[in-house]
């Protein structure tokens, strides 16, 4: 008999999801849902959802207010389902010497000066509107601008700080139903291992997003593994990651030979190394 592998019982069967790096089309579904939401989407979680929080500004030895926005997205053909995490904090957002601060306009443009007055030497860079941005500020924005595909003029800020801090992000949120089932954007998706348990789990690469037509894969190689002045990456990813989309494999396979330069775009990588 064929049939001879199945469990005896009340065994709870499920399918371990599918794992996946590489830049992938998503849809928004939810931003900041509560669990009964997430549940309508067949994902669950045993604790309520807490978004905000407080932590230690050692600069100034105080206590600043966090939040965390969490867009949900979606990619049916891959059958995934999976957020990308932005953390904000209430303080703006300096260097580590402290004697610069980035800025940002009405349009989302953002750019790094004094900690006095924005910066006027890019013609990029409209000063006109340009304000203080907040730790987290610039990278939400710019996932904001290419998931509803705005004009370069269309103004893109937040304008209830208050409200978000204390954990209502209907600002943001309201958008799901306007762009959500029309808009796609372009999300790198990358694997995290917990060292305790040992499980992997899908995560999206928050840095950097592109709109629904980018099809450049070079863009997001030229700025993960983009060196500053010191030689060093600062833009890679957490754990696994590619630029072709493929399924994430734990153990990977022994090639029969060294990849040609065209094949290693796609090979999965780790952090600490790109093969």
């Amino acid at each position: 008999m064929g049939l001879n592998k199945g469990n005896v019982g009340e065994v709870v069967v499920t399918r371990e999801p599918k794992l996946y790096t590489g830049v992938a089309s998503m849809r928004v579904f939810a931003i900041n849902p509560t669990r009964e939401e997430l549940e309508k989407f067949d994902i669950r979680f045993q604790d309520e959802i807490n978004y905000t929080g407080e932590k230690m500004d050692e600069a100034t030895n105080s206590q600043v207010k966090t939040v965390r926005v969490d867009v949900w997205m979606a990619n049916q053909q891959l059958d995934i389902k999976t957020k990308a995490a932005f953390f904000l904090e209430d303080r703006i957002q300096k260097n580590k010497d402290g004697d610069k601060q980035e800025w940002i306009n009405n349009i989302g443009r953002s750019a790094w000066g004094s900690v006095t007055e924005p910066p006027t030497e890019y013609q990029w860079f409209d000063s006109s509107t340009a304000r203080p941005a907040k730790v987290g500020e610039a990278v939400l924005i710019n996932f904001l601008i290419n998931w509803m595909n705005t004009k370069p003029t269309d103004e893109v800020f937040i304008e209830d700080w208050e409200a978000l801090f204390k954990g209502d992000a209907s600002e943001i949120s309201s958008l799901v139903p306007i762009y959500g089932e029309k808009n796609v954007v372009k999300a790198l998706l990358h694997v995290v291992e917990n060292e305790e348990s040992g499980k992997y789990y899908q995560n999206v690469y928050t840095r950097f997003f592109a709109r629904w037509n980018h099809d450049k894969l070079t863009s997001w190689s030229d700025f993960v593994h983009k060196e500053d002045k010191e030689g060093k990456q600062r833009n890679l990813p957490r754990g696994f990651y590619s630029f072709e989309i493929k399924e994430f494999k734990p153990i990977p396979e022994v090639p029969d030979s060294d990849p040609t330069p065209e094949e290693s775009e796609g090979t999965v990588a780790k952090t600490t190394k790109f093969f």
